[in-house]
């Protein structure tokens, strides 16, 4: 009943060739997916950063600020108010 035979030895074998080449396809397969995220996380940086390395996207809440009629800075939404006086 515990003794060797040639086809508990197979199986064995089979089934330990199984595991191994399970575990390369999963590690192959995280692999493919880290690469893809790098690069995807570099197209999204490439596209956001100008020549010089600086983030061109906008923030939220931050304003153009532009110099009005009289000489002060003032942000670009309330430029006519202050042309105006």
């Amino acid at each position: 009943m515990l003794g060797f035979s040639l086809t508990k030895l197979l199986v064995t074998v089979a089934l330990i060739a199984g595991v191994w080449y399970g575990f390369k396809w999963i590690a192959r397969m995280q692999e493919m997916q880290a690469e893809r995220n790098r690069e995807n996380r570099k197209a999204a940086s490439a596209r956001t950063k100008n020549k010089y390395g600086h983030n061109d996207a906008p923030d939220e809440g931050v304003e153009e600020m532009v110099q009005a009629a009289d000489g002060t800075w003032v942000p670009a939404s309330e430029k006519q108010k202050y042309d105006r006086r």
